[in-house]
């Protein structure tokens, strides 16, 4: 079976712009999560993935996953709702038609995911985001930001919060509710977030041992 990639030009809208924070950059080197369009692999919702591999790379202005195409051009991989994973290097991408391309930090019971985006940011005080330094110089800042998300083994996305936690694993709730309860949860670090998820998949794990005895 022979498939067809869909794609569309990569042309790039507006930018959404932010006040500027401490975290905020000036002149990032890249418009893309990898240094190079790396070949990768596509899987579907069936399962299939084609033979063919083109070369990706994530675009954390757009959002979008661009591809370079069989002509050399630099595309966007089309939203489609059938498409459920890209791997490309050492990265795998979820793909959710509703939020984008999250990108797996952790995989257990519940996988751990994370939405870069990179938008421009205006300097404090408003104004244009081009700023001029000492009168000659211009300066274009940018303010990384990063949403992370629980995936569950059905595919279905969940912001990371207290309340989603709870209901991912629900026959646990009240064991999950005590860890929340003794342990300062970061939901917006992913450290905070992994051994959140690993508890709850040892719990979990316990209970299937037992069942099975």
């Amino acid at each position: 079976m022979h498939v067809h990639f869909g794609f569309a030009q990569a042309g790039y809208s507006a930018i959404p712009s932010h006040y500027a924070t401490p975290g905020t950059v000036a002149r990032p080197d890249s418009v893309y999560r990898l240094p190079s369009f790396e070949y990768g692999k596509v899987t579907f919702a069936t399962g299939f993935s084609p033979v063919e591999q083109p070369r990706f790379n994530y675009n954390l202005f757009t959002g979008q996953m661009d591809m370079i195409n069989d002509k050399g051009d630099t595309v966007q991989v089309k939203e489609i709702k059938e498409l459920k994973f890209i791997s490309l290097a050492d990265c795998l991408f979820f793909h959710s038609y509703n939020v984008g391309y999250v990108e797996i930090l952790h995989q257990s019971t519940v996988m751990l995911g994370v939405l870069n985006r990179r938008t421009a940011a205006y300097p404090i005080g408003g104004g244009s985001y081009l700023q001029q330094v000492n009168g000659t110089e211009s300066r274009q800042y940018f303010q990384n930001q990063s949403s992370y998300y629980f995936v569950e083994s059905n595919r279905k996305l969940y912001r990371a919060t207290s309340s989603s936690i709870k209901t991912l694993f629900h026959d646990h709730r009240k064991a999950v509710k005590t860890y929340l309860n003794e342990n300062t949860v970061d939901f917006e670090r992913k450290e905070d977030l992994i051994k959140l998820l690993s508890f709850c998949s040892q719990l979990k794990s316990q209970t299937d041992k037992k069942a099975q005895q």
